[in-house]
């Protein structure tokens, strides 16, 4: 399994728990991903590569 460092806790990352099905692969610049834990002003556009990685067949 796959852990993130422990800098993506820190107070300034936003993160996403329980994503909804299927939002890993419609995340865009047209469809970002707003934080719902940690900083809630951020917003992701891609995927972190080393999630994409290690879960390559989550959805």
């Amino acid at each position: 399994m796959h852990f993130p460092p422990p800098e993506v806790f820190a107070r300034e990352w936003g993160r996403v728990s329980s994503p909804a099905l299927g939002v890993w692969q419609r995340i865009s610049s047209d469809q970002p991903l707003r934080a719902n834990t940690g900083n809630l002003e951020r917003s992701a556009v891609t995927r972190c590569s080393d999630c994409a990685r290690a879960h390559s067949g989550y959805v």
